[in-house]
Order: structure tokens, then sequence, then C-alpha cells
């Protein structure tokens, strides 16, 4: 009795070994879980990357700025002033008007009314007909400016101005209109013009034009 139990402890411990057919078949499961995952993560990275262009896309081309407006140069005609008991101030400006768009969306603007300025008073105006700027597109075309000083109430400045030979203008104008994005999407939006120059009545120019 006590010599079986001994060949029952001295004996030795069967292992199980997995044979390559068990392997086979345990090996494709492995590499299709692997791959499921590679799937997911490549997923997962495409739809994170979606995401970031659409809110690109959300803040550039449906938050449009307003466009950008000013007067590239001015021309004078038809100049007249005089410094007597009644100084008098009557020109013609013709201003080309640009106007740029750097959006992903037409502008359309509507007819306009601007106002030439004598210190803070209005004494000239112009009118913007109603027109478009397309995306991304700069347009140009030419206004006149009305100035005549019958206008001014008081013209003390202006008598002082004119014995200097430089009187100082201001331009400004707002032109309304709607942003079409995307053919389905409008936004309203204002070109704001704000220009500041020298009438030169010697040399009958404009000098120091400057926009905001």
């Amino acid at each position: 009795m006590k010599e079986d139990d001994q060949s029952l402890a001295l004996a030795p411990a069967q292992t199980y070994q997995r044979s390559d057919e068990e392997y086979a078949t345990i090996k494709p499961k492995v590499v299709r879980k692997e791959r499921c995952n590679k799937c997911f993560v490549y997923f997962l990275a495409f739809f994170v990357l979606l995401c970031a262009i659409v809110l690109v896309l959300a803040l550039i081309v449906m938050h449009p700025r307003n466009p950008g407006i000013k007067l590239s140069s001015v021309t004078v005609k038809n100049l007249e002033h005089g410094n007597g008991t009644q100084p008098y101030l009557n020109v013609t400006l013709v201003a080309e008007v640009t106007i740029k768009n750097t959006n992903f969306g037409e502008f359309r603007y509507v007819d306009t009314n601007g106002s030439v300025l004598y210190g803070v008073m209005e004494i000239g105006n112009m009118k913007f007909r109603q027109g478009s700027v397309k995306a991304r597109e700069t347009n140009k075309f030419d206004v006149n400016m009305d100035v005549r000083s019958y206008r001014l109430q008081e013209t003390r400045d202006l008598s002082i101005d004119i014995n200097d030979g430089m009187v100082n203008l201001t331009s400004n104008a707002e032109l309304e209109g709607n942003m079409y994005l995307l053919k389905y999407v409008m936004k309203k939006r204002t070109a704001k013009l704000n220009c500041g120059m020298r009438l030169n009545l010697t040399s009958q120019s404009i000098q120091d034009l400057a926009c905001n």
C-alpha cells in the first residue's frame, strides 16, 4: 500500500499541449480582433478630422465679415471758390470706389446715399447705385461727390481755409446689403466708408487721402 502511494506521488504531472490545428484556429481570431481595433482607430481619427473641417468651414463660410470699401483716388472737377463778403466753395469730386469682398459668398447692396462733411456739417452728397460683388472679388467704379458750401450756416472757418488754400473734407457712406452663402443662406452685412482728404485749391487736386 505504501509502495502504491509512493508510485502515485512520484508519477510525473501530465501537461496539455495545444496542437497545431488548435493554434491555427486561434490565430485568425486574434488577427481579426487586431484589424477591428485598427479600423476603429482609423474611423475615429477620420471622424475627428471631419468634425474639425466642418467647424473651420462653419467659422469661415457661415460667419462672413463686412466687405471693405475705400476711395482709391479722387479727381477734382469744376472747382469754384471765392473769399469775398460771402465765402463759397463749389466743386465736383470724382472718386474711384473700391469694394473688396473677402467672403465665400456674393455681396449684394442696395441704393445708398453718402455724405461729404466739412467739419461736422454736411456740404455734399454722393449716390451709390445698387450692385453686387462676387465672392473673393474686388469691384471698382466711379462716384461723383457734389460739394456746395451754401449749406454752411457759418462760413468763418471756410474763409480761413480758402485763404490758406487747403480745405479738409470727410466722406461717409454705409452700403447695406446681404451676403449670400451657399445659395441658401443670407446674412445682412454693411460696407462702411469713412475717408478723409485735403482739397488743394491752388493745384486743384486731392492730397492726403486716407480711409479707415
